[in-house]
């Protein structure tokens, strides 16, 4: 969850940016992209796009590629030696810097209800040996393998790019809005994605502000069904 910051109305940072990205629905190449990621709801429909712009990337034609930390895999022969940095911050204020997980792909681990209570204490000792065996502080963990060895010695050649990836991973923060879906907790409605969607369907360069305001109940009525479920849990 990333905090408004200092000196800013709330929610005022990402008004600055939609109106960014607004200017970006009008480019004829940039919508058809856009529209092209809309649709495609596979790695194999997405690779078509992506695979270009990061070999463009990695012939050294483009100074700067934004992506995911997996995308370093996809490297093919990089002309250069490159780094990684975290998402710029907005503005010199910002005590620090922020980068989201990729929720698209975000998965969780979960007891079936048809475990019997019996059952219950075997199954909970091994969701903890496998949650402690996956940590990357331990050093036959393939987390710790991919995080210290693949990605830091393999992928990335220099101390700074391993200290940025560091910071990276300390200061990531997730969007919980994508997660659960706020606007369609019940299955109905629109979320703020399917919004911003709706909008670059249509063409529109305008009308971000009063979209959110025929939505905003619903929104914060997810919001609300959120915090009451995790405030009963206890």
């Amino acid at each position: 969850i990333i905090p408004d910051l200092p000196g800013q109305l709330p929610g005022q940072v990402f008004v600055f940016q939609a109106e960014l990205y607004k200017k970006l629905f009008g480019d004829a190449v940039v919508q058809h992209g856009l529209h092209f990621i809309h649709h495609a709801f596979g790695q194999t429909a997405l690779q078509p796009l992506v695979d270009p712009l990061l070999q463009d990337f990695a012939d050294g034609k483009c100074i700067f590629f934004a992506g995911i930390v997996e995308s370093i895999f996809d490297l093919i022969d990089p002309k250069e030696e490159f780094g990684i940095a975290p998402s710029p911050k907005y503005n010199k204020e910002q005590d620090t810097y922020y980068s989201l997980l990729n929720t698209w792909g975000a998965n969780a681990m979960a007891i079936p209800t048809n475990v019997t209570e019996n059952e219950l204490p075997f199954v909970g000792a091994c969701l903890d040996v496998l949650g402690y065996l996956s940590w990357k502080d331990i050093e036959d963990s393939v987390a710790y393998n991919y995080y210290e060895v693949v990605l830091k010695y393999q992928k990335l050649t220099t101390e700074k790019a391993s200290e940025l990836l560091d910071q990276i991973f300390a200061d990531r923060g997730c969007e919980l809005g994508a997660i659960y879906q706020v606007g369609k907790i019940a299955g109905s409605g629109a979320t703020v994605y399917d919004m911003l969607i709706g909008l670059m369907d249509a063409d529109q360069t305008s009308g971000l502000t009063s979209a959110y305001e025929a939505r905003k109940n619903q929104f914060q009525n997810s919001i609300d069904a959120i915090r009451s479920y995790f405030e009963s849990a206890g």
